[in-house]
Order: C-alpha cells, then sequence, then structure tokens
C-alpha cells in the first residue's frame, strides 16, 4: 500500500511531462534534443571504435614487421577503422543535418523546404 501511495504522488508531480490527450504523438516521437543526443552519443562510439581500431592496426603491423605476426589481423582491425570512421562521420553529418533543418522550421520553412535547403547547403547545388 505505501508502495502505490508513493507512485500516486510522484505521477502526480511528473505529470506535466506527460503528453496531453491533443499531443499522442509525443510519446512515440523523439524531440530534436533528444535526436541530437542520440546521434552525438552513437557518433561518439563509433568515433571511439575508430580510435582503438587505429591503434590496434599500428600495434599488429608492429608485430607483424617485428615478430612475425600475422598480417590478417592489421588488415581486420584497419577494415574496422575504416568502418568505424565511416560510421561517426555519417552520424555527425546526421547530427548537423538535424540541427540545421531544426532551425529552419523555428524559421518558418515547411520541413520539406528545410529538407531542400539543407541540400543545397550540404551538397553546394541547387535542389
Amino acid at each position: 500500500m505505501e508502495l502505490r501511495a508513493v507512485f500516486i504522488v510522484k505521477s502526480e508531480r511528473y505529470s506535466g511531462l506527460l503528453p496531453s490527450k491533443g499531443n499522442e504523438n509525443r510519446e512515440t516521437t523523439m524531440t530534436t534534443k533528444q535526436k541530437l543526443v542520440t546521434l552525438e552519443l552513437v557518433a561518439g562510439i563509433f568515433g571511439w571504435g575508430w580510435l582503438i581500431a587505429g591503434a590496434a592496426t599500428l600495434y599488429y603491423v608492429v608485430m607483424a614487421i617485428g615478430f612475425g605476426g600475422s598480417w590478417s589481423n592489421a588488415g581486420i582491425a584497419f577494415a574496422i577503422g575504416v568502418v568505424c570512421k565511416w560510421l561517426a562521420k555519417g552520424f555527425n553529418d546526421n547530427k548537423i543535418r538535424v540541427a540545421f533543418e531544426a532551425e529552419m522550421v523555428s524559421r518558418g520553412m515547411t520541413p520539406e523546404e528545410a529538407g531542400k535547403a539543407w541540400l543545397e547547403a550540404y551538397s553546394g547545388k541547387k535542389a
């Protein structure tokens, strides 16, 4: 019974954070800030993966040259580093796109116009 009372008190205190009837999509869609934080986190994880794979590549190259180690380990570590770098850059570019489009929408553009403006700014060509 005490646990239920604590839950009711806490739910009343945080009831302003719950979606209202007019905004049912709020619970399933991410806010711009949540998207930016998630993209930054994922890009950071892959960035660290790139750094670790780069260090592993150097280690395996030294082992292969100096101590007769396998070159395949160096190749695998290098390939993992390339993929991690590619993913980190992709997530970082996506984070920049989300921020850019959110800024354009807040200035009065439609999401479609903001997407076209991003494409023009990113590629340097008119869409």
